[in-house]
């Protein structure tokens, strides 16, 4: 999973090594380089987003050797961004059956369940990703965590595991974001935009953050806030972004003060 993305509330990370096969049957050392060849061209086409063609290179790479974890893996992850996702399942659950402690591969799934809203699923498969000791991001199964807590209405929890991410890592935006959004539902406004300023000093872009400390602003007929956050705002929205009230009232407020 992509660490801190908004994409998914969620954190995937290819990282660039390839697991063998112990067993099976005996693979030629030409479909063994092969299968190298085509695994890392499969990840370099997930990095950059073109996950129809990771897929068909991960297919390739598993057509030479069928029992490398690694290549299930990236397969896995090429469906999940095609939306794919019980192809997706299927294939890291394939990928555990040969390595079964692997914290990556149960972040993954964890990732999987939450897009699927099997929230209680997710957390058992987060958890094991903590649980293998050579799992190199644990700030991102912990955030995950916090992820599907929230989403099941357990504010304690998810705080409590929002922190501990950023004990791990504390160049993230998306903790110190959702922390502030639990203060601002709990009536604590000082610490939400606090929150949210520091979520902005680790991503200045992040859109989410920077509107609500201009909403905040525009409540207060804080003019310098109100230039700076609701600007920022604006320039830092995805193209995608479809709350048009919410910009409306954004470039209403931020006239005002131009």
């Amino acid at each position: 999973m992509l660490s801190n993305k908004p994409l998914f509330a969620l954190c995937i990370v290819v990282i660039l090594m390839t697991s063998l096969a112990t067993c099976g049957p005996k693979i030629s050392k030409k479909d063994l380089r092969l299968a190298r060849v085509y695994l890392d061209t499969a990840k370099a086409n997930l990095q950059n987003g073109n996950c129809q063609k990771a897929e068909l290179e991960a297919k390739k790479s598993l057509a030479k050797e069928a029992k490398n974890a690694e290549a299930l893996r990236i397969l896995a992850l090429a469906y999940y961004c095609q939306h794919k996702i019980q192809s997706a399942i299927k294939e890291i659950n394939a990928a555990l059956e040969i390595d079964p402690k692997r914290g990556e591969f149960h972040n993954d799934l964890g990732g999987f369940y939450l897009f699927e809203k099997r929230y209680q699923e997710a957390i058992r498969e987060f958890q094991r990703a903590l649980d293998d000791s050579a799992y190199f991001e644990p700030a991102a199964a912990l955030y995950n965590m916090a992820e599907g807590y929230r989403r099941l209405g357990s504010k304690k929890l998810a705080l409590l595991k929002y922190q501990e991410s950023l004990l791990k890592d504390p160049n993230q935006d998306r903790p110190y974001y959702w922390i502030g959004v639990i203060a601002l539902e709990d009536g604590d406004d000082k610490k939400a935009m606090n929150m949210f300023r520091e979520a902005l000093k680790m991503n200045p872009y992040n859109f989410e953050a920077a509107k609500e400390l201009c909403l905040y602003s525009c409540s207060r007929n804080e003019g310098k806030s109100i230039l700076y956050y609701c600007d920022l705002f604006l320039k830092s929205i995805p193209q995608n972004y479809q709350d048009d009230h919410v910009t409306d009232r954004v470039r209403r407020c931020l006239a005002k003060y131009k």
